[in-house]
């Protein structure tokens, strides 16, 4: 079986603060066995900016938050993130940090919270797509995607990541390189996504998409 494994940095910073970056990790480590699996429902995929209809995970006092899909989308990721530093909390996006497969359909998604992380896993005939969303600290949570062929044969992969549409007012999206800031006329909050090096992006202030990657 091949694997590949790609690392999504996400920070959220104060003011104070701002001017920093999460740093890569040259080896990250999840632990999935962890007791407590399964306690809390965390699956909801947001309709508007305040829906909490369902629960946010966040961890190491993070004012930032994800939820797990609770069906099964097009698009691959985790619902969010959640902002607590506005409006008594909002959500961002649906999806802020979508990963888009072409010509790649996936049949069924299983998901599990643990006390440590969010983890779920798509699959089709061909294809193994696992998620695990860990936060590292209070600023920084890591996205971890490894994608496995389970088949006997050659698979070509063509995916990139972009956003679904922004739910929260004030949100204004800017790339740089492989980094994506995120500043809020609502809030002295900035927050970055750093992609994997030699990501290209392409951005308006309330989109981006990244160049396809093989």
């Amino acid at each position: 079986m091949t694997k590949i494994t790609t690392y999504i940095f996400v920070g959220l910073f104060m003011l104070l603060t701002a001017c920093q970056k999460p740093k890569s990790e040259n080896k990250i480590a999840i632990h999935t066995n962890m007791p407590f699996s399964g306690v809390l429902n965390y699956k909801v995929i947001p309709n508007n900016a305040f829906d909490k209809s369902g629960l946010m995970y966040s961890d190491q006092g993070a004012w930032f938050a994800y939820s797990l899909p609770d069906s099964l989308t097009e698009d691959t990721g985790f619902s969010g993130p959640f902002l607590m530093t506005q409006q008594n909390g909002v959500w961002s996006s649906a999806n802020l940090t979508a990963l888009k497969f072409k010509n790649t359909k996936w049949k069924s998604i299983a998901t599990k919270s643990y006390n440590s992380h969010l983890e779920q896993i798509y699959s089709n005939e061909n294809l193994e797509l696992k998620q695990e969303l860990v936060f590292l600290s209070g600023h920084t949570a890591l996205i971890k995607s490894t994608i496995t062929n389970r088949s006997n044969s050659n698979q070509v992969l063509n995916f990139s990541w972009k956003n679904q549409p922004i739910l929260a007012a004030g949100l204004q999206l800017k790339s740089n390189k492989n980094t994506l800031q995120i500043n809020s006329t609502k809030t002295n909050a900035v927050g970055y996504i750093q992609f994997p090096l030699g990501t290209s992006i392409n951005s308006t202030s309330t989109s981006y998409t990244t160049q396809n990657t093989s």
